[in-house]
């Protein structure tokens, strides 16, 4: 299901995923991730893989998005992983510790197998 241009949102068997696109800035795009990962709290999703292959760029509203997202689906007992980062974002989570806080997988297939969620979209 797609809710804002920049962000892809599919819950699947075990969890949600969240691919994203393009820059995160602080704008209505880090607003929309925000209030994906709010809802995925609100749903008790037991995993929320937020795919970044396509984002070249994120700042500290994005980072801040991420880090309050992640506490209110730990609250639901949940978790948050991002995986795929490109060169520039994985030096800003390092830079910031992030990596510390939100595990970090280079390959959607590892953090699939990791968390028990499978590629299959669930039907409602």
């Amino acid at each position: 299901m797609k809710r804002h241009e920049q962000l892809e949102v599919t819950d699947v068997t075990g969890g949600r995923i969240i691919v994203l696109h393009d820059q995160f800035i602080g704008g209505e795009e880090t607003d929309a991730f925000r209030t994906e990962l709010v809802r995925a709290a609100k749903d008790k999703s037991p995993v929320v893989i937020v795919d970044m292959d396509d984002v070249p760029y994120v700042n500290s509203a994005f980072i801040g998005a991420l880090i309050s997202g992640n506490a209110d689906v730990k609250r639901t007992g949940g978790t948050v992983v991002v995986a795929r980062l490109t060169a520039q974002v994985d030096s800003v989570f390092r830079l910031t510790k992030l990596h510390k806080v939100v595990p970090i997988y280079t390959r959607l297939d590892v953090a699939f197998g990791d968390y028990g969620v499978s590629q299959t979209t669930e039907t409602n």
